[in-house]
């Protein structure tokens, strides 16, 4: 069966479209029921819905607690931000509303089914079909008027549920064959860290323990983001893992960097050598002594995200001061072992970086895997 044998209709005629309440934080004369509400990021990707994070609440007036009501069956549809992004209500949420940001989506009795719904929404959502109908010159969104207009296929109700059923069975496969494949990536990852921090713990008892500051030259660059050339002659190290290019260069040395700021904290660490540019919040460690760049950025590597776990400098987010580099004690055995040691870690890094790689690819196509059956399926181009 093709789409040719199903209507395409506007989503008002299978289903009501209600626009949640505008953030109330404060009780009045009418609102006197403080309640927890949906909002965008409970709206998770795969459509998935998140009540157990980003827990919120406002005031609703009795009328608005019982008009806002989450039931079962109910699709959640984000109105701006990731707009489009959908969620399908297993259960009732009782004692929920939702804000402004969501709509919510309740199938007409006897006309649709609510999980056909959100697989079409999802279809539209992946193709970017919904993306191009919501694009504008300001922000993006999808308000009540517009997702009422946006036509779905519409077959019979028994073919719905039919299709919905299908689904649910063969995208929970998908999902959990995804879920084992996190699973395993988070152990390859803890497998880097536990290796790299048990080599240095067992360094630390049997060499001189030496402050960085000692060793290497501390100092940070000068760019800005809007530095970045795509196809400048020189890398531009950023606060991200992402190396971008540069038309002139700062530096011409063998160093470490690692980010100052933002969500690379403890995590992003680059060994560059030759001429380079560095952004003004990443640090640059370079004029090494009594070790080599190799060894300093795996020893480094090891032991600062503990040092942002336990003494990061709070902001806005987390940051690092230059004597939380500078004080950072570090082994230091003789050369031959410290190229033992490089030797060692960057072979264990090249094996699991290659079997994250792989993993990852897997996951990538498990979900593009996930994302084109459901089109097929929701446009009846595959029979179920």
């Amino acid at each position: 069966m093709s789409t040719d044998a199903w209507d395409m209709v506007p989503l008002a005629l299978v289903a009501q479209v209600t626009l949640g309440k505008m953030v109330q934080n404060s009780t009045t004369e009418l609102e006197t029921v403080e309640q927890p509400y949906l909002h965008a990021a409970n709206v998770r990707d795969f459509g998935v819905l998140d009540t157990d994070h980003s827990h919120r609440t406002m005031w609703f007036s009795p009328g608005e607690v019982d008009s806002l009501k989450v039931k079962s069956g109910d699709v959640v549809v984000v109105e701006g931000g990731a707009v489009g992004k959908s969620a399908y209500v297993k259960n009732d949420l009782p004692g929920y509303g939702f804000q402004n940001s969501i709509l919510r989506v309740r199938a007409k009795k006897r006309v649709s089914d609510g999980r056909f719904i959100q697989y079409s929404l999802q279809s539209a959502y992946d193709s970017g079909e919904i993306s191009r109908q919501c694009s504008s010159a300001s922000l993006a969104h999808f308000p009540a008027e517009k997702i009422n207009r946006f036509r779905i296929p519409c077959p019979s109700l028994e073919t719905q549920q039919r299709i919905a059923d299908y689904l649910d069975r063969e995208t929970a496969e998908i999902d959990a064959a995804v879920a084992d494949l996190d699973r395993y990536l988070d152990l390859l990852n803890a497998k880097l860290d536990s290796t790299g921090r048990e080599i240095f713990a067992t360094l630390s008892e049997e060499w001189q323990l030496i402050q960085t500051k000692f060793l290497v030259d501390i100092t940070t660059g000068s760019g800005d983001t809007q530095d970045a050339k795509e196809d400048g002659e020189f890398p531009f190290y950023v606060r991200s893992d992402t190396i971008q290019r540069s038309d002139d260069h700062e530096f011409d040395c063998d160093a470490v960097l690692t980010s100052g700021d933002g969500a690379g904290v403890g995590k992003i660490f680059h060994l560059a050598s030759g001429k380079f540019k560095a952004h003004q919040r990443v640090y640059v460690m370079h004029n090494f002594r009594r070790v080599s760049p190799e060894y300093f950025y795996w020893m480094f590597k090891s032991a600062f995200p503990d040092v942002i776990r336990y003494g990061g400098a709070k902001s806005t987010v987390d940051s690092v001061r230059m004597p939380m580099i500078a004080n950072l004690k570090l082994p230091v055995p003789d050369k031959s072992t410290q190229e033992e040691i490089s030797g060692r870690l960057a072979s264990l890094y090249e094996e699991v970086d290659s079997l994250i790689a792989e993993s990852t690819k897997l996951r990538d196509l498990l979900l593009k895997r996930r994302s084109v059956l459901i089109t097929e399926v929701v446009t009846g181009r595959k029979q179920v």
